[in-house]
C-alpha cells in the first residue's frame, strides 16, 4: 500500500500500482523508490501537475513502513504522448555565482579569484518546492557578467523541467504514470553547510549542527538514533559544499578507533547515525531452495523488511570452518557479508549488495583522501 497526499488528504494507492521497487542503503537510509500506476486522465493530470514533492509512504501487509520519501520525478504516457517532469532536486531558487573577476583596465589584465555575487531568490518557487540553494561557477568575468549569469540561471532553473515531450504517430498506447522517489536524505542537497567557527567538534555534534542548518526544516530535532561518536572533526566549513557532501565526508571518518559508521534517514525523517554493529542480524543458507533471509534464530525476514548496515552470515559456506563468536574479527571471513544496499522488487525479489569493512577507508578519510 502506498500513501501519498492527494487533493488535500492522504490518499492510498493499491490496485492502481502495477510495479514497485525500492532501495535502502547503508549511507542514505531509505534511498529511492519507483512505482508505476494506471488510471484515468484525471489521475495523469493530477500526478503530472501536482505530484512533484509529494510525501510517499509505502506500507507492508503489517502496516509498517517499508519506504518513506518524496516524489522527485513524474513521467506520463497518454496514448502516443510521453513526457517527464522533474527532477525536483535540480530546482535552484536561491542562487549565487562564484567567479574570478577579470580586470581589463590593467596591462596585462589581472584576475581576482574567489569573488561571490549576492544571493538572488525566487520566493514563488520556494513556496511551492522548498528552498533549493545552489552556488554556480561563473568562470572569468566581471561583476556585471556574473550577476547577469546568476539572474538568467535563476530564471531557467526556478521551476522543474519538463523534458521534451514525444509524440509517436502510431496506433495504440495506454494511460500510465511512472513515479520516481528519493528518500529524505536528498534534502541535504538543498543547502550548503557553513560554519565559520575555528577549532574542532565531535562528529556527533557536527552531525547535529548539519541537520539544524537545514533551511527547509525537514529533519526533526529527535536525535535518539544518533550515536555518540567522540572523534573530533574540524568545525570550519565555508566552501559552499552541499550538506550531503559534508555529511558523507564526516561519516566516512568513522570514530577514534577507525571503526566504520553509517548514516541514514528512515521513518519520520529521523536520522540514524550509528557505528557498524558487532552482532549478526541475518543468515542465509545458500543451499535452501526457497532462498529465505532469516534471523540468527531462524525466523524468516520478509524481503521488504531486510535492512542495510547489518551483518549477514552464510552458515553453509565453508562448512569446515569453526562457527564464529561475537568477538570474532569478521573482516577476513567470506561467510560474513556487510549489507551495503538492499534492492527490493515487488512482490518477493530482494537483492543484497555487500561490501568489505575495514579501517583503512576511515584512516584515508581522516587524512582528506576520501573526497566529497
Amino acid at each position: 500500500m502506498i500513501k501519498s497526499p492527494r487533493a488535500g488528504h492522504l490518499g492510498e494507492l493499491r490496485s492502481e500500482v502495477t510495479s514497485y521497487e525500492h532501495e535502502v542503503a547503508a549511507f542514505g537510509g531509505y534511498y529511492s523508490a519507483r512505482f508505476d500506476l494506471t488510471g484515468s486522465m484525471v489521475d495523469v493530470d493530477d500526478w503530472f501537475e501536482h505530484g512533484l514533492g509529494r510525501h510517499v509512504e509505502v506500507h507492508d501487509p503489517d502496516l509498517e513502513i517499508a519506504f518513506e520519501g518524496f516524489v522527485n520525478q513524474v513521467g506520463i504516457n497518454v496514448g502516443q504522448y510521453a513526457a517527464m517532469r522533474g527532477p525536483l532536486v535540480e530546482v535552484a531558487n536561491r542562487v549565487y555565482v562564484v567567479y574570478s573577476e577579470r580586470d581589463t583596465a590593467t596591462d596585462p589584465p589581472t584576475v581576482i579569484p574567489g569573488m561571490i555575487t549576492i544571493i538572488s531568490q525566487d520566493t514563488g518557487s520556494q513556496a511551492k518546492w522548498g528552498i533549493w540553494e545552489q552556488a554556480v561557477s561563473g568562470g572569468e568575468t566581471d561583476a556585471d557578467g556574473a550577476e547577469y549569469y546568476r539572474d538568467q540561471f535563476l530564471i531557467e532553473n526556478a521551476e522543474p523541467f519538463t523534458d521534451d515531450p514525444r509524440v509517436a504517430l502510431e496506433a495504440g498506447g495506454q494511460i500510465s504514470v511512472s513515479v520516481e522517489c528519493l528518500g529524505y536524505w536528498a534534502w541535504l542537497l538543498a543547502y550548503p553547510y557553513q560554519d565559520t567557527n575555528s577549532g574542532t567538534v565531535t562528529c556527533t555534534a557536527k552531525v547535529q549542527n548539519i541537520l539544524q542548518a537545514d533551511t527547509n526544516a525537514i529533519f526533526p530535532a529527535d536525535y535518539s538514533h544518533v550515536g555518540s561518536n567522540l572523534a573530533l572533526a574540524p568545525a570550519y566549513e565555508d566552501s559552499g559544499t552541499p550538506a550531503w557532501n559534508v555529511m558523507k565526508a564526516l561519516t566516512a571518518q568513522g570514530d577514534i578507533n577507525n571503526d566504520r559508521w553509517t548514516f541514514g534517514v528512515y521513518e519520520g525523517r529521523k536520522v540514524h547515525y550509528q557505528k557498524v554493529p558487532e552482532e549478526i542480524a541475518y543468515q542465509h543458507r545458500l543451499a535452501d531452495p526457497s532462498q529465505p533471509i532469516e534471523t540468527v534464530i531462524g525466523g524468516e525476514v520478509r524481503p521488504w523488511k531486510v535492512r542495510p548496515a547489518r551483518w549477514l552470515f552464510l552458515p553453509d559456506l565453508l562448512t569446515g570452518r569453526e562457527q564464529p563468536s561475537p568477538a570474532t574479527d569478521w573482516r577476513g571471513d567470506p561467510r560474513f557479508v556487510f549489507v551495503e544496499s538492499v534492492r527490493y522488487r515487488a512482490p518477493y525479489t530482494v537483492e543484497i549488495t555487500g561490501t568489505r569493512v575495514g579501517r583503512l577507508a576511515q584512516i584515508q578519510a581522516k587524512q582528506g583522501l576520501g573526497g566529497r
